[in-house]
């Protein structure tokens, strides 16, 4: 299946694959270890957005408390989500053109971000 996926999306699930490398204390500032769970999350995600046309590939990172970050940045609109290892995403939208579209929330589905990022930025 991994190689049906677009290639933004087998680079994006490639760095994944990397995070549980990082032990604990990996920023030297008392980081704990990325939760398998969250990965096993973020992944879940990846392979869904990977069925839509026009979405750009994630930047990939991990938090401090062991979760996994994906964050696109559109130029006029950005996002940045926290995969909680419960199956919650925390994110944040940021729409320069109009801030009355900012938001940040944490959604128990994966609908409204991945709503937010099919959605022409003209009428998000």
């Amino acid at each position: 299946m991994r190689e049906q996926l677009p290639t933004w999306a087998r680079r994006t699930i490639t760095k994944l694959e990397n995070l549980p490398a990082l032990q604990e204390n990996w920023d030297s500032y008392g980081a704990r270890p990325i939760d398998m769970r969250s990965i096993q999350k973020a992944h879940e995600l990846i392979c869904e957005l990977a069925l839509y046309v026009g979405i750009n590939e994630p930047a990939v990172s991990a938090t401090p408390d062991g979760h996994v970050g994906l964050s696109w940045d559109e130029g006029s609109w950005s996002i940045d989500a926290e995969m909680l290892p419960d199956g919650r995403i925390r994110y944040v939208y940021l729409d320069e053109r109009d801030s009355a579209n900012d938001r940040e929330r944490v959604t128990c589905g994966r609908y409204e971000l991945l709503g937010l990022l099919t959605q022409a930025p003209e009428s998000v």
